[in-house]
């Protein structure tokens, strides 16, 4: 059976909401598209619907992708093996 990827570590935090200096209250849900490279690292993460505020959108890809590792998927013969995960990301003000 194929495994899929386990998040090890890698997080976007309130800090990361006020370092994007956005529009005063502003918030939005922006989903992204990445792939979760054999080694457990990740890359070509891509929006596949913005948020509708550009700092957020570009803020969450650098993020992800600079931050987050990941026990890689397995294959059926226990072989690291690609994994694209696509989910959502809520930005809001605390």
């Amino acid at each position: 059976a194929i495994s899929p990827p386990v998040h090890l570590a890698g997080a976007l935090t309130h800090s990361d909401y006020r370092a994007a200096d956005p529009p005063r209250g502003a918030a939005g849900t922006v989903r992204v598209s990445f792939r979760v490279r054999s080694d457990g690292s990740v890359d070509r993460c891509t929006v596949l619907r913005s948020s509708g505020v550009a700092v957020f959108d570009q803020a969450t890809c650098r993020l992800i992708e600079q931050r987050f590792r990941f026990q890689p998927a397995m294959d059926a013969a226990g072989r690291a093996i690609d994994w694209e995960i696509r989910t959502d990301y809520i930005w809001a003000p605390r």
